[in-house]
C-alpha cells in the first residue's frame, strides 16, 4: 500500500509501512468455518478501514511484549471478542461465495459426525451418503471444513474435551476416556497441541475467572 501522494520517479523511494495480520476462525454447525462462506472485498471504505485499524491495534497491544509466549485465557477471550467485532464490521460488506450450494450434500454428514464423534461411521458409509465420489467427497469436505473428515472428529472430541474440563469434576483421565482417548497421555499431548495449555493447566486457568 502506498500514500494517495507517492509518485513514480526514477529515483528509489522507500516508503516506510508496517503490517499486522490477524487469522480467525468463526465455527458454526459444529465446526464449520464460517468465513469459508463468503468472499471479502480487497479494499475496504474508510471507516470499516478505520475501524478495523483500531481493532487490529488493539489486538496487537493486548498480545503483550513476549509475543512467542502461550497466551493466557483472558487473553484468548479478549482475542475472541475482538475477532468477533472484525467479523461484525466485516460481514455487511461480505458477499456468498458461488458454488455454496455445492456443499449443501455435505450438511448431513456434519450433523452425523457432531452426534457421532465417539463412534463414527465408516467413511465408505459417510461417502455413499453424500451422494459424491470419494474424491469429490474428501475435497468437497476440506474446503468446507478446512480438515479432513477424521481432523475433524479430532477437532469435534477436543471441543467436548474442553467443555468437560470446564464444567465438570472428572480427572483428566475421565475426561480423556470420555471423548474417546483412554490413554490419558496420549489425551494430554493432543489436548495441548490444539489448546496450547495442558488439560491441568487449562482447567486451572477457567475455573480463576469463572
Amino acid at each position: 500500500m502506498l500514500p494517495a501522494n507517492f509518485r513514480r520517479s526514477p529515483e528509489t523511494q522507500v516508503v516506510p509501512t508496517e503490517i499486522l495480520a490477524a487469522g480467525f476462525i468463526f465455527e458454526i454447525h459444529g465446526g464449520l468455518d464460517l468465513l469459508s462462506f463468503f468472499d471479502f472485498p480487497e479494499r475496504l471504505d474508510n471507516i470499516s478501514n478505520d475501524r478495523l485499524r483500531t481493532l487490529l491495534e488493539e489486538l496487537h497491544d493486548g498480545m503483550g511484549l513476549d509475543e512467542s509466549a502461550e497466551p493466557t485465557l483472558q487473553q484468548s477471550i479478549s482475542r475472541q471478542r475482538i475477532g468477533y467485532t472484525i467479523l461484525e464490521a466485516l460481514l455487511p460488506v461480505a458477499t456468498p461465495k458461488p458454488g455454496l450450494l455445492s456443499h449443501r450434500r455435505l450438511l448431513p454428514i456434519i450433523e452425523i459426525l457432531n452426534e457421532h464423534y465417539l463412534l463414527p461411521p465408516p467413511l465408505e458409509e459417510l461417502v455413499v451418503l453424500s451422494g459424491l465420489s470419494r474424491t469429490h467427497f474428501f475435497r468437497s469436505f476440506k474446503e468446507l471444513t478446512g480438515v479432513t473428515p477424521f481432523g475433524y472428529v479430532k477437532r469435534r472430541r477436543l471441543r467436548e474435551a474442553g467443555l468437560l474440563l470446564q464444567e465438570s469434576d472428572l480427572t483428566v483421565a475421565e475426561v480423556g476416556q470420555a471423548v474417546g482417548w483412554p490413554d490419558q497421555f496420549y489425551f494430554s499431548r493432543l489436548f495441548k497441541e490444539a489448546v496450547g495449555l495442558p488439560p491441568t493447566v487449562y482447567r486451572v486457568q477457567c475455573k480463576k475467572i469463572s
